[in-house]
C-alpha cells in the first residue's frame, strides 16, 4: 500500500468526517449514477480505496483535499501550454518515449 500523506488536522476532510472521527459515508452508485444505499466506510476502507487509484486520480484527490492556488507560474504555464508554446517539449518526450528512452527538459531546452 501507497504510504498516505499526513495531515496536520482532521478539518481538510469531508465535514461528515467530523461528525464521526471513526466512520465516513459510503453510497452505492446506479447506473444513472444516483447515489443510493448510504452505508460507512472505515479509515482503513478508505486507505485501502486510495491505495487503489491511479496516479492521476490520486492526484485529483490530493488538489481536491488540499487546493492550492494558482500562481503567476501555473497560470502562465497553463497560458503557453493552451497557446501551443510548450509543444515541442511533448513531441521530445513522445520521441524519446518512442525510444524507450528517458530524456531530461534541459536536454529538450538546450535542443530546441
Amino acid at each position: 500500500m501507497r504510504p498516505l500523506p499526513r495531515c496536520a488536522s482532521v478539518d481538510v476532510l469531508h465535514p461528515v468526517v467530523l461528525q464521526s472521527p471513526y466512520r465516513t459515508p459510503k453510497r452505492s452508485v446506479d447506473a444513472d449514477g444516483v447515489g443510493t444505499n448510504l452505508s460507512f466506510m472505515s479509515v482503513a476502507e478508505i486507505r485501502q480505496a486510495i491505495s487503489q487509484l491511479s496516479p492521476k486520480d490520486y492526484c485529483d484527490l490530493m488538489a481536491e483535499l488540499h487546493p492550492w492556488p494558482d500562481d503567476e507560474w501555473d497560470l502562465q504555464m497553463k497560458s503557453d501550454a493552451a497557446a501551443g508554446r510548450l509543444d515541442f517539449v511533448r513531441r521530445h518526450a513522445e520521441k524519446a518515449k518512442g525510444e524507450d528512452r528517458l530524456v531530461t527538459l534541459d536536454r529538450i531546452l538546450a535542443d530546441s
